[in-house]
């Protein structure tokens, strides 16, 4: 079974799906740790945490957050606030941390699908990164600008839902 960001498993079929994010520039104002998930605060955040609060967000999907500072994160990792700015140089120097980190993420589970929602500094940290995926993997890019990625990252989000309605 799949284990989703909240804990349940996945009804009846072991079909995963990985959404690959990047950390949000906005954050709460908090003293103390909280999870990444709640902590970052921006477009993209906001979508999923509303798809989750709604019963939207499919527990068969892993979202793996890829931040500047600290290279991959889970959602539920705890960190404090953080100003640091992706560059190509600060991509090229987590690049093998985060490809090591995401080897045993890959290796444990097949993804059927994964969906990358990064911008063009964030994709060179994970450059390669497909070379550790199932050749029956499909990988699908966001595209455009801040509105349109999210747009197609809600759709997808949602279209995993519908497929495991009709697994059920």
């Amino acid at each position: 079974m799949c284990t989703g960001v909240g804990g349940e498993q996945a009804m009846g079929n072991d079909v995963a799906f990985c959404l690959l994010v990047s950390c949000s520039q906005r954050k709460r104002l908090v003293e103390q740790p909280i999870s990444a998930l709640e902590l970052y605060d921006g477009y993209y955040y906001r979508i999923i945490r509303k798809l989750m609060r709604g019963r939207h967000f499919p527990a068969n999907i892993d979202i793996i957050i890829i931040s500047a500072k600290h290279g991959l994160l889970r959602p539920s990792d705890s960190i404090l606030p953080y100003e640091w700015k992706i560059t190509a140089r600060r991509a090229a120097e987590i690049r093998d941390k985060v490809l090591v980190e995401l080897a045993p993420v890959f290796g444990e589970k097949r993804y059927q699908e994964v969906f990358v929602n990064l911008g063009r500094h964030y994709l060179r940290a994970i450059e390669g990164f497909d070379s550790l995926l199932s050749d029956a993997t499909k990988v699908i890019y966001a595209r455009g600008g801040i509105g349109q990625r999210g747009s197609q990252m809600k759709k997808w989000i949602l279209s995993k839902s519908k497929v495991n309605s009709e697994l059920q």
